[in-house]
C-alpha cells in the first residue's frame, strides 16, 4: 500500500461505528476545489461542533494508506484508509520519551517503537500507550523468567542455558 496524504478544509464527517469500533468517514475538501475521502479509526467527534456552522473553515491534515473504493458511487475511486486526521497547526510529534532509569533493552525497545511509529498513521498518543503496553510486557516477561530461573544456573558459564547466560 502506497501512502496517502492530503491537507484542506474538512466538509463532513459522519459516524459510521460498529459494536464500539470507531469507523468514521470524512470528506476533505484541497486547495484544488478536489474532495478526498477518508475513512479513519479515530473518534472524529470533536469536529462535528464546528462544522455544524456551514461557512466553517476546518483545515485538516490527513495521513493514510491509499485505497480503492470496490463498489457504490465511488467505485474504482481511491480514498485514504486508516487515516490519521489532525486539525492543521495541532499536530503532536512522536518524541521518544526520556530513556533515563531505564535498562538497556528497553531503551532499546522504545527507540524501535517510535522509529518505526513516526511512519505509520498512529498518534503521538497512540504511540505513547502503546510503548507503555509493550514496556509493561516486556518487564513481565523478564520476571517472570527470572523466577523460573534455577538458583544453579544464575552464573555465566553453565552449558545448559541457551545463550549460555548471557542476556
Amino acid at each position: 500500500m502506497s501512502n496517502y496524504e492530503v491537507m484542506g478544509n474538512l466538509k463532513k464527517v459522519m459516524d459510521y461505528s460498529k459494536d464500539g469500533k470507531p469507523n468514521w468517514y470524512a470528506i476533505i475538501n484541497d486547495s484544488d476545489d478536489k474532495d478526498h475521502r477518508a475513512y479513519s479509526p479515530q473518534d472524529l467527534s470533536v469536529f462535528n461542533n464546528q462544522l455544524s456552522d456551514p461557512n466553517a473553515v476546518v483545515l485538516v491534515d490527513v495521513k493514510g494508506e491509499t485505497a480503492i473504493h470496490g463498489s457504490g458511487k465511488n467505485e474504482g475511486q481511491p480514498y485514504i484508509k486508516n487515516a490519521t486526521i489532525t486539525r492543521m497547526g495541532d499536530e503532536q510529534v512522536a518524541q521518544v520519551p526520556d530513556k533515563s532509569g531505564l535498562s538497556r533493552e528497553e531503551a532499546i525497545l522504545l527507540t524501535g517503537i517510535f522509529t518505526r511509529g513516526v511512519t505509520s498513521t498512529k498518534s503521538a498518543d497512540d504511540l505513547d500507550a502503546y510503548a507503555n503496553r509493550a514496556l509493561q510486557y516486556f518487564r513481565n516477561k523478564v520476571a517472570h523468567k527470572v523466577a523460573q530461573t534455577p538458583q544453579n544456573n544464575v552464573n555465566k558459564g553453565v552449558n545448559n542455558e541457551p545463550f549460555n547466560n548471557q542476556f
